[in-house]
């Protein structure tokens, strides 16, 4: 009767469920093979509860050498890589500069005057070479400007013998028949044959390019119409 009433003081979860075997725990305890069949029968409670709480406590103590032990292994590996690579976690420090001494700096002073020295000849060599070709150019243009002074009369007596001769054939041309125009200005280049139509009369320059093939005589006219 006293198990009874303790039983009835556990929560109702707990309670053993009337008429159904004696068990307490979340779930039903089944009799024995020995023929218990509960409180009233005088058999005693089963050890469902007990053991899931046991296997509980196991679970738990495993869980928790796993999570030491990786706990532990992390440890060892980040210590283990720090020793080994440690000057990966360091900021990059300063070369600190190296102190010269005055004979060093000598020598460098030295070094750097003469690398300087040369340098100056170079240019200087250079410059003269400079010089020494605007000077040859300025005399070959003094030259050159002396020259066209001396053709200039030359140039300009040839240009007047041409206009001569092209105003004389412009002449024997108008009074030439139609007929014998054409044989006689075919073999005249088109420099002169512009010179005396130029010198021709209209009338005669149209006569001279009626007698000419049409290539011909659409090209000087183009000439002439440039030349005005």
């Amino acid at each position: 009767m006293k198990a009874e009433r303790d039983l009835r003081k556990l929560p109702g979860f707990l309670q053993a469920k009337p008429g159904k075997g004696c068990g307490v725990g979340l779930r039903r305890v089944r009799p024995s093979r020995k023929g218990a069949v509960g409180p009233a029968g005088g058999a005693q409670p089963g050890n469902s509860l007990h053991f899931g709480g046991a296997f509980r406590d196991q679970s738990g103590k495993i869980l928790t050498w796993i999570i030491g032990f990786m706990a532990s292994y992390v440890v060892v590996f980040a210590l283990t890589f720090y020793f080994l690579n440690g000057r990966s976690f360091r900021l990059p420090r300063a070369v600190p500069e190296q102190a010269t001494t005055p004979s060093e700096q000598d020598t460098l002073q030295s070094s750097l005057a003469d690398s300087l020295r040369l340098l100056q000849v170079r240019i200087a060599a250079a410059r003269a070479v400079l010089d020494s070709l605007i000077t040859e150019s300025n005399r070959k243009q003094v030259e050159i400007r002396a020259l066209e002074e001396k053709l200039a009369p030359l140039l300009d007596q040839e240009r007047q013998e041409e206009l001569r001769r092209a105003r004389k054939l412009a002449a024997i041309l108008a009074a030439l028949p139609d007929s014998s125009i054409t044989s006689t200005v075919a073999g005249m280049d088109d420099d002169l044959l512009v010179l005396v139509l130029q010198k021709s009369t209209e009338k005669g320059a149209a006569r001279v390019l009626a007698a000419l093939d049409a290539a011909r005589a659409a090209r000087l006219s183009q000439r002439l119409v440039l030349a005005e």
